[in-house]
């Protein structure tokens, strides 16, 4: 491709490369690694008109949960959390 200047990547990545993954680390991790070449195969041939793409796709339903044994796919719940603030600098006085 490099010698001909030309032509297309596309990886399949995942929106889980976006965000911490519990209880499916290496699925996640897996993922960030295939967005992070990605990104870095981007910047290398950036100087040529090869494209590089990673696909990010969500959740799909489709018929590997129930082959798999397992539940239907369905909406994950996220913990509420409290974020907590911190006052930086002095009070307004009026």
């Amino acid at each position: 491709m490099v010698a001909r200047n030309e032509g297309r990547i596309l990886f399949t990545s995942s929106i889980a490369a976006e965000a911490p993954a519990p209880y499916e680390a290496v699925y996640g991790a897996s993922k960030a690694f295939v967005q992070s070449f990605a990104q870095g195969l981007r910047d290398e041939l950036r100087n040529t008109t090869i494209t590089i793409t990673a696909l990010q796709p969500g959740a799909t339903e489709t018929n590997f949960f129930h082959r798999a044994g397992g539940e239907p796919l369905r909406p994950r719940r996220r913990p509420k959390r409290r974020l907590r603030t911190q006052q930086i600098g002095c009070p307004a006085s009026i």
